[in-house]
């Protein structure tokens, strides 16, 4: 029994020193985390974050995703308003241990009723948006990109607004704004040399 004791002992050291001896170079490179929020959280439009998140997934990327569940919590709770955001988008980027933080900004939300009332009512919206690239050490914005302002109407069975979270005007809008958001957001990434060269490039 303690010969077989020895042997085993023996081939446990010896698995673990050649472990040790593996150069670093030969092991994978861990992926960047991106952390995707939506911004402000009193007046964007409804689940932008979770929009964003979606979109950018299905492309792919190369980068890890925060949780998404945990960046909806602190996107509520952390001040991603107005000049604030940079810093707080930052912020919420260090908790998740992100390397960078991506804002999905609805710099626009106005939706005006029309006419006066009658059978023939209409609404109009007007949305615009806005994505940074924040660095999640100094809170820095890498790179920004503004959507241009899009006005629309609709008209209205009732003389009353839609309900915000299915108005179809303003989630097209969030839409469209992020086929044009995502690409370029990828694009940037991939010219930006922080991101290259933590991702082992």
């Amino acid at each position: 029994p303690y010969g077989m004791t020895y042997r085993i002992a023996c081939a446990l050291l010896l698995t673990f020193t050649l472990a040790a001896c593996v150069p670093a170079t030969l092991e994978s490179p861990s992926m960047p985390t991106l952390v995707l929020l939506a911004a402000p959280p009193s007046s964007s439009v409804p689940n932008a974050g979770a929009a964003l998140t979606t979109a950018v997934q299905e492309l792919d990327p190369p980068f890890s995703v925060a949780t998404p569940s945990l960046a909806r919590f602190l996107e509520l709770r952390r001040g991603l308003v107005g000049a604030q955001i940079p810093a707080a988008a930052a912020r919420i980027a260090r908790a998740l241990e992100a390397d960078l933080a991506v804002i999905f900004e609805t710099v626009t939300l106005e939706r005006t009723l029309l006419g006066d009332g009658a059978e023939d009512s209409a609404y109009r919206v007007e949305v615009a948006f806005r994505m940074q690239l924040i660095d999640a050490g100094s809170g820095a914005v890498l790179a920004s990109r503004d959507a241009a302002r899009v006005t629309r109407e609709a008209p209205l069975e009732v003389a009353e607004l839609p309900d915000l979270a299915a108005d179809e005007l303003v989630l097209e809008e969030r839409d469209a704004a992020l086929d044009i958001f995502v690409p370029w957001l990828l694009r940037t990434l991939d010219e930006l040399p922080a991101f290259t060269g933590s991702s082992g490039e």
